[in-house]
């Protein structure tokens, strides 16, 4: 049969053959609800969620997306030491994605795997990223690994001091996409190495594909820093951090759903747990 809308009236009118006469179906005359973000989850210094053995599960690190905003003092910035701490946690051990000091005072981002594979240093030491939510991105770009930051690749971002970087600060090296082994056991906001390297902040829309995105893909995610609805990007794994989780201000969390569908639900443990929040990205 066929169906028409009736804009005069706000009605659908859907052609029954076997009646054989139209029938009118009111309409509200709105549109699609947007996607509500109302939590995410806070991290002291201790806590960390658990996402599980992804590798195992079959999955690979194609990209990694979280939003992050680091509200320790002096936040997200490069420095000259006592500043270093751990965003993604690879493979059970010292592996994953870091921020802060390493090697010299001007070091940002970082990906580490038995050595730093990217590093990002900034023009200036003691420059950084602007408090407030930043959306950063770990995307494998055939050859290695690129950090993107708020939708550009990392040396494009706008600094705190209003500037942007310079790609000489900018190093990738070769390496393959990370699966099996090196992906289980990840964690976020630290990895499996010492203590007093977990991040203190707050996390938001975690998301991971098994294939690298592209950068217009990753621009799209960022989405003019309002995180949006990824289904079209079919993520293999997305943790949005209180919506799917009863979720109350202040509450202890226990779990995070993989709303996915590939069931990969983040959990916690005694006495390193997050508690959700309601500052969100905006």
């Amino acid at each position: 049969g066929k169906a028409y809308f009736e804009t005069s009236t706000n009605k659908m009118l859907v052609w029954d053959a076997t009646a054989g006469a139209w029938i009118e179906l009111d309409s509200d005359g709105t549109g699609a609800v947007p996607m509500s973000n109302d939590y995410s989850v806070s991290f002291d210094g201790t806590s960390y969620l658990n996402l599980g053995d992804l590798g195992t599960a079959g999955h690979s690190l194609g990209c990694m997306s979280i939003w992050l905003s680091v509200t320790s003092s002096p936040g997200l910035i490069s420095g000259s030491g006592g500043n270093i701490g751990w965003l993604i946690g690879l493979g059970g051990g010292l592996q994953g994605l870091g921020w802060g000091y390493w090697n010299g005072n001007k070091d940002l981002l970082g990906y580490y795997a038995g050595g730093w594979q990217t590093t990002y240093d900034v023009p200036t030491s003691g420059d950084g990223l602007a408090a407030g939510y930043h959306n950063i991105v770990m995307n494998h770009n055939g050859t290695g690994y690129d950090i993107y930051i708020d939708g550009v690749i990392a040396y494009a971002a706008t600094l705190a001091s209003g500037n942007t970087g310079d790609i000489s600060g900018y190093q990738t090296s070769t390496s393959g996409i990370v699966s099996g082994l090196n992906f289980n056991s990840v964690k976020l906001m630290k990895v499996d190495y010492g203590t007093g390297y977990n991040t203190t902040g707050l996390l938001d829309e975690a998301s991971f594909w098994d294939s690298p995105l592209t950068a217009s893909q990753i621009s799209d995610i960022y989405n003019n820093g309002v995180p949006g609805d990824l289904g079209d990007l079919q993520p293999n794994g997305w943790w949005r951090m209180g919506e799917s989780d009863s979720a109350t201000d202040g509450g202890t969390v226990t779990g995070i759903q993989d709303i996915s569908g590939n069931g990969n639900h983040a959990t916690t443990v005694a006495n390193s747990q997050p508690t959700f929040s309601t500052s969100v990205p905006s």
